[in-house]
């Protein structure tokens, strides 16, 4: 599964399928089980982050702070305009996607209404985001400057 510049991050699907994605502006799909790239991208600029909802929905975050969409089966579903470079993305049962940026902050987008519905911030770069598997009413966070590790509840 080559890319041909330095891998940022990487996501399972519930279908053991792995993405990868790249600062060559690469995200490729991959079957492990099959060892085969099922489909793969290029973007405009390097792409931080992925991650993949339950239901297969592929999101990856870039340097030039856009969040791409897609069906697992690569069809362009949206794409969310940020204000930082994307540093860390994660899904919640909800179909909530929370975006962690290079500047701190943090946005909660809900992607059947494609709407932000809430903000918060964090002591520099927001380096990691991940929702409770449960019920996703709460995620936790980290940043580079405070060495914490952040509970968020969503009400």
């Amino acid at each position: 599964y080559p890319h041909t510049g330095e891998v940022y991050d990487l996501a399972w699907s519930q279908n053991n399928l792995l993405m990868s994605v790249s600062e060559d502006k690469s995200f490729i799909l991959m079957d492990v089980d099959k060892k085969n790239s099922l489909w793969g991208l290029q973007d405009t600029s390097a792409i931080t982050a992925v991650a993949c909802a339950e239901n297969g929905t592929i999101a990856y975050g870039t340097r030039q702070s856009f969040v791409r969409v897609y069906t697992k089966e690569g069809k362009h579903i949206t794409t969310l305009q940020e204000t930082y470079p994307i540093t860390t993305l994660s899904y919640s049962k909800n179909y909530l996607l929370g975006v962690g940026k290079a500047d701190g902050s943090i946005s909660l987008w809900d992607l059947n209404n494609n709407k932000v519905i809430g903000k918060g911030n964090v002591n520099g770069a927001c380096l990691s985001l991940s929702w409770e598997p449960y019920k996703g009413k709460q995620f936790v966070t980290c940043s580079e400057n405070d060495n914490k590790v952040h509970i968020w509840k969503v009400l």
